[in-house]
């Protein structure tokens, strides 16, 4: 009886840490940011964006059609960069946006 206890408390442990070494391992998934931190990246392989003012906001998340199967390689870029890239790839209109976003002006005269 102590041998049964003790395997299903060794199973349910393991099957305890895989879940949580896979908890972020599906596709999809946002940046590693800090709690509250001011960050943008792009993904290196389908090309979305995440940025803004993590665990404050405002933040963006730009997602391509490929996004959904993808496991992202999310690489830093500059703000300038990611206003960019979302003006240029997902037809962006910062003046529309939370002023935060204009603050610096527009990325290029429309």
């Amino acid at each position: 009886m102590r041998i049964g206890t003790v395997l299903l408390s060794a199973s349910a442990t393991a099957v305890a840490a895989v879940a949580l070494l896979c908890s972020g391992c599906g596709p999809n998934q946002p940046p590693s940011h800090g709690k509250v931190e001011r960050a943008f990246f792009c993904c290196a392989k389908c090309d979305s964006l995440d940025g803004g003012i993590y665990g404050k906001g405002p933040t963006q998340s730009l997602r391509t059609p490929e996004a959904a199967r993808c496991r992202h390689e999310w690489k830093p870029v500059s703000r300038d960069q990611f206003k960019e890239l979302a003006h240029d790839n997902f037809g962006v209109d910062w003046a529309k946006q939370d002023p935060w976003w204009s603050a610096e002006g527009p990325v290029r005269p429309q």
